[in-house]
């Protein structure tokens, strides 16, 4: 799986979705580091497959793209496609399509232990609007959106 820029090819796991097809789970390891600190490179994240009326905004999603296996959190969704951004990056991904997401993170394993990662829904939408209130910070700091920086 990668968390952004794609692994070298000995890094690269070789991931079976069939569980997640079939309602089940599994666990990815994580290679990269686009989604520290929350996810880092070793860790180990265990993925449920999707329920039906997600993804959801601020969820981590594990999906196919360009032939990589990609675990980053889901910006925006639409009917046909899915948004995401890894938590270490400043520009969000090309939208891929809802059929190529397999399924949502809900536990890291680290140091032996394993912890959660499915937020209560005020949380999400805590996150939220704290990306939106990065993303108009850093255009404000960037001087995008037309305008010259000073």
């Amino acid at each position: 799986m990668s968390t952004g820029s794609p692994p070298r090819a000995q890094e690269a796991p070789t991931i079976d979705p069939s569980p997640l097809l079939r309602g089940g789970t599994i666990d990815v390891p994580v290679v990269g580091h686009s989604m520290r600190p929350l996810l880092r490179d070793g860790d180990r994240v265990r993925v449920r497959s999707l329920r039906p009326s997600e993804p959801d905004p601020g969820q981590i999603v594990l999906y196919v793209a360009r032939g990589q296996w990609v675990m980053h959190r889901v910006l925006r969704t639409s009917a046909a496609r899915v948004k995401t951004r890894g938590d270490a990056s400043w520009s969000a991904d090309a939208p891929v399509e809802r059929v190529a997401v397999l399924g949502v993170a809900t536990e890291v394993e680290r140091w032996g232990r394993w912890f959660r990662l499915e937020w209560p829904l005020p949380l999400a939408r805590t996150y939220r609007r704290a990306m939106v209130a990065a993303r108009v910070a850093k255009r404000l700091l960037t001087g995008t959106r037309g305008r010259t920086a000073p």
